[in-house]
């Protein structure tokens, strides 16, 4: 078992942190029952897939091209609650 930057728990193995684990860090108090409602982190990884995606690297230098560097603009994307 490791630590992340958060200091959670991510098993060496697997690369994944307990979905318990990342409520408590948020200051949750998970009891029995909410545990029991918590997808595994099979459910998870089968719902989001393993790891980050990142689509578009392969446009990166045609943008550069194309905008200037004052105009370019830096956001996050993706989902409303990631």
């Amino acid at each position: 078992v490791l630590e992340d930057s958060a200091g959670m728990n991510v098993d060496a193995e697997s690369g994944r942190v307990d979905p318990r684990a990342v409520l408590e860090n948020a200051g949750i108090d998970v009891d029995a029952e909410s545990l029991s409602r918590l997808p595994s982190a099979d459910d998870i990884e089968s719902m989001y897939g393993k790891g980050p995606l990142v689509l578009g690297l392969e446009t990166c230098q045609a943008f550069r091209n194309a905008v200037r560097p004052e105009d370019r603009l830096m956001a996050p994307a993706g989902m409303s609650a990631s």
